[in-house]
């Protein structure tokens, strides 16, 4: 077995738990059996006194306590007859006399006179010393009231050192320390024994088998039936079985997605190119006026050019002209089969501002021969990174609805359409451009605003638009990271905006 983390923290925590455990429990026991001592102690020195109140009884004489003969030799033979006895004295309710000529501790005394004005017995600890485990009390004194003679009234007292019992204690403890140090081995030993073959080699097996388990492996996890591990080891089966399960349900629905988002991209490219041949066939419309006046110019000058009387500079000049109208057909179709060719979409940089100048130029005879102005602000010269063929059908896709706007309000000769440009910074430091394409026509319902986005949804009569192109122009510009936005009321025209972030 691996002595890992978990292992050293569990054996660890075992040790100390039973360590912990035997020395409070024996220093719970050396508290109380030191308390037993002491009391016991006292119960010696009671019945010692008893024996020196017997002798009392038969040495002292009526009259002076000092006077009578023998008493303080009787004392002194009572402590040399107790190698424990600091002190012992005797009390008449007038004087005292000690085992010693010399008073060694006066406190004994004090002692002595409190018990025999009181009339009860006292017990005094005094001192402090080591005893087994804890600090104990180096000193205690036992006084008890004594009738003298059978007459007067008095206390013994004695004072006994408690070091010599702490000493034959301590002694004692060394046995019951061996007796602990092998409890713990003992102990320590069986329960490390138990709890690695019911806990630690259990886990190491599930950590093993979790560690070299794949999904065609077919590994699973085994333990004891009945016990906790058991049910431990049939929950992580079913959770492996559950898991390999999802893993296949995971499979197949992220086939299906792919197969799916397949799907939507064919069908949002088939949308986006058939929104995009939608605008150029309401952008020729417009613009068939226009190449059929250059082709009649054409005509006039070829039937011109055919006349025999002609003078060679005459002739020149028809010719000239007649290819000049000739190359402004040719640029008109040029730009509506660039704008039409099915391309790839890719990210390039451009200048927004040609972009805008492109889509002018397209618009700029239609939008004269219906009397409405035309107007680009803001000089930037931002570089973008996109679909560049995407933004400029976003842009056309706004001006052919600012056209359409307009001649629905019957206004001629005072529609106005401004394309306008402004470069900002957020209070984040970062970038954007904003493009805004705002128009005087018949604005925008409040009810219909929620909707303007959707697929379909269109306000022009029947065959003037698909409905598509607002909700393509939406896709376009939030696939940039941009946003787009229509406000407007009834009658006071409609603003396009378009927010896209400028990235370095």
């Amino acid at each position: 077995m691996r002595f890992s983390g978990l292992t050293l923290s569990i054996v660890g925590t075992f040790l100390l738990v039973l360590s912990g455990a035997l020395l409070l429990g024996i220093l719970v026991v050396a508290i109380f059996w030191q308390n037993s001592l002491i009391q016991a102690e006292a119960e010696r020195i009671r019945l010692l006194m008893g024996r020196v109140e017997l002798n009392l009884a038969d040495t002292y004489e009526h009259g002076a306590l000092a006077a009578s003969p023998g008493l303080r030799d009787l004392l002194r033979g009572e402590v040399a007859g107790d190698a424990e006895f600091l002190d012992l004295v005797l009390f008449d309710g007038a004087s005292a006399v000690h085992s010693s000529e010399r008073v060694l501790l006066p406190s004994v005394e004090q002692v002595v006179r409190n018990s025999s004005f009181r009339g009860h017995e006292t017990i005094v600890l005094q001192g402090l010393s080591w005893a087994v485990l804890t600090p104990g009390r180096q000193m205690m004194i036992v006084a008890r009231p004594v009738v003298l003679g059978g007459v007067k009234k008095g206390a013994l007292a004695a004072a006994v050192d408690l070091r010599p019992l702490y000493k034959k204690l301590r002694g004692d403890f060394r046995l019951v320390g061996l007796y602990l140090l092998l409890n713990i081995v003992v102990f320590s030993v069986v329960g490390l024994y138990r709890m690695i073959s019911l806990v630690l080699r259990p886990i190491e097996r599930m950590v093993t088998i979790s560690e070299s388990y794949s999904v065609t492996g077919g590994t699973y996890f085994s333990g004891g039936s009945g016990s906790e591990f058991g049910r431990l080891s049939m929950a992580l089966n079913s959770m492996l079985l559950r898991i390999e399960m999802d893993r296949n349900e995971l499979r197949r629905i992220v086939q299906s997605l792919a197969e799916t988002n397949d799907e939507l991209r064919r069908v949002q490219n088939e949308v986006v190119r058939a929104e995009k041949f939608a605008a150029v066939g309401r952008l020729s419309a417009g613009l068939a006026h226009e190449i059929g006046n250059p082709l009649g110019i054409v005509h006039g000058y070829v039937e011109l050019l055919r006349q025999p009387d002609l003078s060679s500079d005459d002739r020149r000049q028809f010719a000239e002209r007649a290819l000049s109208e000739l190359n402004r057909i040719d640029r008109l179709i040029r730009r509506l089969l660039d704008f039409t060719r099915s391309q790839p979409r890719q990210n390039e940089a451009f200048v927004l501002r040609e972009i805008v100048r492109e889509v002018t130029d397209m618009f700029a005879d239609q939008v004269r021969r219906a009397g409405i102005e035309l107007v680009v602000e803001g000089d930037c010269h931002t570089m973008l990174m996109g679909d560049r063929d995407g933004l400029k059908q976003v842009l056309i896709n706004c001006v052919l609805n600012s056209i359409d706007a307009i001649e629905m309000s019957g206004k001629r000769g005072g529609g106005k359409i401004c394309v306008q440009i402004v470069e900002k910074k957020t209070s984040d430091d970062d970038r954007w451009v904003t493009i805004s394409v705002s128009d005087n026509g018949v604005g925008i319902d409040v009810a219909d605003k929620s909707l303007l986005f959707e697929p379909f949804f269109t306000t022009k009569e029947p065959g003037r638009g698909t409905g598509l192109g607002l909700s393509v122009s939406h896709t376009i510009v939030e696939a940039h990271g941009g946003r787009m936005n229509i406000d407007g009321t009834v009658g006071n025209g409609a603003t396009v905006t378009i927010e896209l972030p400028i990235k370095n």
